[in-house]
Formats: structure tokens, C-alpha cells, sequence
């Protein structure tokens, strides 16, 4: 390939697919996990399968299981039409506090690598693509995206890469770098960790960033990443040509990260093989290995449906279940899907008393909310949003759509369809109707400024703004009652 395709190939095309170089180097077509395929809109509208959480998985010590799970979830990505995964997550537990934690296998480097490899296995036995994540040492969501980690080589060889050796035996495609610092480096720039990982492994697959990781031109490629994600390019792409002209960069360093990619694209970019399985009983099973019963007093389980009996069901998760942590990983669920004492219900309430109290929400979450959209329409349920080009939300909007949830996020604007790409004003509205007389509590939450009405009664107000380097913003919250 020539210098200004070499140049392409190190940033993606878009913020999920990386280029194409016709006719021989495909464009991948990527998605998040590790729990299922992530919307890639990061909503509601692209359901997928989700598996049980991987620190459930790391519970079963289960490598077998474990590979299923990756095969069930690589076939689900057939489905979507996506080429790669960025997952596995193979950092460590290391704090009860770690966000992220319920996607971490385990604090144990050993047990955290055999899983992660297996899932590799099983995902890529399906012609999909395994990107571990996120190297290294981001092991806590705080500050991750600024914070810098002191670590010695040993620890660092021992413990926090020795997840990532274990995907790169296994023949992982390519390996997310993380947001943090490593003892003064971004990882995206530290370059003792990628020899490491690409010299002394003999790993010839590619390094790419998280998303809006990178943060130099010449530091980055010469410290020896691959690709830049998301596109368009920010500091790689045909920036790099200038930096190769100037002598910054070696074209040899530009054809090698090119040469990667393409192997990596090359790889993955072709049809794909689903594996036979049964999906239903693969999920129970992962779901139940994750379960450690200490004690079954007088062989009390498992409970009997035919019998006859008073059963207490409690706590918040029985009808708003918590099934996976709050990230833009998050895997889009069907609006009719049980929640927990639906279920319990229909298996054992035709003889069992079955009653529930919610006792104390310890978080406050998105339920879909049962309401219509504001236009007046009965045919569907959900939220209507208006999108204005200007502050003026009285004005005609320029488009609306109606949306099955009450959790929005947008990266390029309504529908990914570039009507614009920073709208100045959304409104959302939809219609409550409470199933009990009392108080009720209204609780918003969102990046930037927003504005919370009921009833046209302005109940709370953010003008605030994130600051322009801030790519993800700032949460802002309020309640009402």
C-alpha cells in the first residue's frame, strides 16, 4: 500500500468502524462488551444477548463455561454484523470501589488471564474479532482518564500484564490501550509497556486506543500505537504524513502500525461461522456457576412449585433489576423482559403466596418508564423527543422521534444520522401516571445544562456546561417531589 493509505489505516474511518483499502484491506465494523454486543448507539435500540457479569463467570473457575460464553456472544455479533469486540476486561479487582468491577473476572492476575483467554477462544472461534482491554493498570473508573499509576516492573510483569500474556497466547486480534498513566506515560504513549507487549511477546497483532485516549501525534505512534479510536483521526490518520516528512515519525514506524491493522482487519473481515449452541441453556448455566450455596438447612432447596408455602420477596432489584454496572458498555434489553418477581411469579405463584417489599434502594436507576409520548399518540409508549436547532424550544422543531427509554446518550446527534451533530436544545416529554396515591420523588440526571419541568412547573435547573476538553462531560443531578 502507498504512504497516504498507510497513514489512514492508524485512525478509524468512524467512531465504530476502521477503514477500508480497497480491494485488500476490509473495514471493521467494531462494537464494546464484554457482558454481550454494546449498542453501538449506546441505547436501547439495538437489543443483544447479555451474558452473566464476568465477575460471576471469574466465581465459576470454569474455563469451558467461560469459552461458551465468548462463542454465544460471538454469535451474537454475527447478528449485529460486527467484526470485533472491544473486550475482553481483563484488568483487576483490585478495590470493592472499582466501577467497573462487576466486568473484571477477578483480583487474581492467574484466574483473570485463563478466563479472559478462554473467552477469547470461544468469541473468536466465531470469526469475531477479541480486543482485551484496557492495558494496564486501569483497575479503578476514578480519575481513570487522568489518574498516574506508580508500579514496579515486577508487579507490573507479574500482576497487571499477565492477564493480557495469557489473550496474547490465546491469539487475540488486537489490545485496547486504557486512558490512565503508567508510572509518568499515557498509556498510549508508554512505550516500555508496549515493547513488552509487542517485541518481547513476538505479538503481531495491534494496539489501539480507547476511545479519545490519545493525546500527541509523534509520542504516540513512535511509542509504538497502532490505531486511534474513535474516527475521524484526531492526532494519527494523514497527520502522520506531515510528522514523516518533518522526520518526527519514520515511515517505517507508519507501514508497520498499517501492516497490524490490516492483519488484524484482514483476519476478521470475512465470513464468519456462528457456533452450535443452545443459547438458553448456556446463559442458565453460566448464570448458576456464578452461585456458591454455603448452606441448604434440611434440604430446603431447590424450592418446589407444586408445593404449598408463603415466599418473601425483597429489595429494589425484584422490580427494577440491576443486571449490569453503569457504562457505555451497557447491553440494550428487550422493553417487555421479566424483571425478577414477574418471574418468581409465574414459576410458583399458582400455589405459592408470593410477597414483595422493596426495603431500601441503596441507587437510584432507569426503569423504562410506562408512559406515552407527549404528542397524544396511544400506540406507543415511551419518550418524545423534539430536537431544536437553537435555544428556542417553542419554535417548530427540525425532527422528533419517539424512544422507549428515559436514559439518553448521543455522540453524533439524533439517530447517528448527522441532522447536526450539537443540537442546541432537546426536549423530552412523556406522561407519568402513578399506580399509587403519595409522594413521588423525580429525579434528572445529565451532562451539561438541563432543565426539569412537571406539569409546565419549572422544579430544577443546570445552565452549567463541561468544559470543551471534557469529552464525556459532567453529571449533573436534581430530584423533585
Amino acid at each position: 500500500m502507498n504512504r497516504q493509505d498507510a497513514a489512514r489505516l492508524t485512525a478509524g474511518d468512524t467512531t465504530w468502524s476502521t477503514h477500508a483499502i480497497e480491494p485488500d484491506v476490509p473495514a471493521l465494523s467494531l462494537a464494546d462488551g464484554p457482558m454481550g454486543v454494546a449498542s453501538r448507539r449506546v441505547d436501547e435500540r439495538d437489543v443483544s444477548v447479555l451474558t452473566p457479569a464476568p465477575v460471576a463467570l471469574g466465581a465459576s473457575w470454569d474455563r469451558d463455561l467461560v469459552r461458551r460464553v465468548g462463542a454465544l456472544v460471538g454469535n451474537d455479533a454475527i447478528e449485529h454484523s460486527v467484526d470485533g469486540l472491544c473486550a475482553p476486561n481483563v484488568n483487576l479487582a483490585r478495590s470493592p470501589l472499582a466501577g467497573r468491577a462487576f466486568e473484571y473476572y477477578s483480583e487474581d492476575p492467574c484466574l483473570a488471564g485463563t478466563l479472559g483467554a478462554a473467552w477469547v477462544t470461544g468469541l473468536q472461534s466465531t470469526g469475531t474479532g477479541a480486543v482485551p482491554k484496557h492495558l494496564v493498570c486501569n483497575d479503578s473508573e476514578t480519575m481513570r482518564d487522568t489518574v498516574d499509576i506508580s508500579v514496579s516492573e515486577r508487579a507490573l510483569r507479574e500482576v497487571y500484564l499477565l492477564p493480557f500474556e495469557y489473550c496474547v497466547d490465546a491469539g487475540c486480534g488486537a489490545i485496547m490501550a486504557a486512558y490512565n498513566k503508567v508510572n509518568g506515560d499515557w498509556c498510549c504513549e508508554a512505550s516500555q509497556i508496549l515493547h513488552i507487549v509487542k517485541d518481547e511477546w513476538q505479538w503481531p497483532g495491534a494496539v489501539m486506543s480507547d476511545f479519545f485516549a490519545t493525546h500527541s501525534t509523534e509520542a504516540t505512534i513512535n511509542s509504538g500505537l497502532d490505531l486511534e479510536m474513535p474516527g475521524p483521526a484526531r492526532f494519527l490518520g494523514a497527520k502522520l504524513l506531515e510528522s514523516v516528512d518533518q522526520g518526527g515519525v519514520t515511515q517505517a514506524r507508519v507501514d508497520d502500525a498499517a501492516t497490524r491493522v490490516a492483519r488484524f482487519a484482514r483476519r476478521f473481515g470475512k465470513q464468519k461461522t456462528p457456533v452450535t449452541l443452545d443459547r438458553a441453556e448456556t446463559l442458565r448455566e453460566a448464570a448458576a456457576a456464578g452461585f456458591t450455596l454455603l448452606q441448604n438447612r434440611d434440604a430446603f432447596l431447590p424450592l418446589d412449585p407444586d408445593k404449598r408455602g408463603t415466599m418473601a420477596v425483597i429489595g429494589p432489584n425484584a422490580v427494577h433489576p440491576c443486571f449490569q454496572g453503569g457504562t457505555f458498555a451497557k447491553i440494550a434489553l428487550r422493553a417487555d423482559a421479566a424483571t425478577p418477581l414477574e418471574s418468581i411469579q409465574a414459576r410458583f405463584g399458582g400455589n405459592w403466596d408470593v410477597r414483595f417489599a422493596p426495603g431500601a434502594d441503596t441507587q437510584h436507576r432507569l426503569p423504562l418508564m410506562p408512559t406515552r409520548p407527549g404528542d397524544g399518540s396511544e400506540d406507543q409508549r415511551g419518550m418524545l423527543l423534539e430536537y431544536f436547532a437553537d435555544q428556542d424550544i417553542d419554535a417548530a422543531p427540525l425532527m422528533y422521534e419517539v424512544r422507549d427509554t428515559n436514559s439518553l446518550v448521543w455522540f453524533h446527534g439524533p439517530n447517528d444520522q448527522g441532522v447536526f451533530n450539537k443540537p442546541a436544545a432537546i426536549r423530552s416529554t412523556g406522561t407519568f401516571t402513578a399506580e399509587k396515591a403519595g409522594t413521588h420523588i423525580v429525579y434528572l440526571g445529565g451532562t451539561g445544562a438541563l432543565a426539569l419541568s412537571i406539569d409546565g412547573e419549572q422544579m430544577f435547573r443546570c445552565d452549567e456546561k463541561p468544559a470543551a476538553s471534557d469529552v464525556m462531560g459532567m453529571l449533573k443531578r436534581g430530584d423533585a417531589e
